[in-house]
């Protein structure tokens, strides 16, 4: 039996080293040097019991007893070992996938002008400014028929004509050139939460926001 610096004891646990192993005035643990985390834990009395630890998901220790010495093998302990480090991996990767979907399903609402709105970008904007939420309106009532598309689409075309329609109506150029403004800052602060690692990695550089200037982004 070895015994490191830290008092952490360590053996290759087996029938004959486990039956070699004497009770103390204090508990202690002997740890096996071949299968991480299994070990025997000795009470002052003399008795025996074998355990498996091991750490959740979210950093917690656990001790999760295998059987008393006695009442299965050193070998028949070891088995069940084994398989609760199995059933401990496969649970890390359930949890790390369905973090993942959470991650993803996240992730979606942002791909939207609508849900950059509804999730991100509304509840930001709004509590920095007065009139947040009726230039949000305008943003949703003006830029309807972008409100569901993949914002990766959303190109310098869909604004031209969106601008020539409201020319078309006759609207003026101050109008118009505010909501566009209004727009701009909209992508921008997608652009801008997307580059600080703020939780939108999905979110592309926005083809009407990439250099150079576009004419449709400019006040002008």
């Amino acid at each position: 039996m070895n015994q490191k610096q830290s008092n952490k004891r360590t053996s290759n646990l087996t029938a004959r080293t486990v039956k070699a192993i004497k009770p103390e005035a204090t508990p202690f643990r002997v740890w096996d040097n071949d299968l991480k985390g299994f070990h025997i834990r000795v009470q002052p009395p003399g008795s025996m019991s074998y355990y498996f630890h091991y750490r959740t998901e979210t950093g917690k220790a656990v001790s999760y007893l295998t059987g008393k010495a006695g009442t299965l093998s050193q070998v028949q302990a070891r088995d069940v070992a084994v398989l609760k480090a199995a059933e401990v991996t496969k649970g890390h990767g359930v949890q790390a996938e369905k973090k993942q979907k959470r991650n993803e399903a996240k992730e979606a609402k942002l791909k939207t002008l609508r849900g950059l709105i509804e999730n991100k970008y509304g509840p930001w904007y709004e509590s920095e400014y007065k009139t947040g939420r009726k230039t949000l309106q305008a943003i949703q009532r003006q830029f309807a028929h972008l409100m569901d598309k993949p914002l990766i689409s959303i190109s310098d075309w869909d604004i031209r004509k969106w601008r020539a329609r409201e020319k078309k109506r006759g609207r003026a150029d101050a109008g118009i050139n505010r909501e566009l403004a209004s727009f701009k800052a909209l992508l921008s602060k997608a652009v801008a939460v997307r580059m600080n690692g703020g939780g939108c990695a999905a979110i592309p550089c926005y083809r009407i926001l990439q250099p150079p200037p576009l004419p449709i982004i400019s006040n002008r």
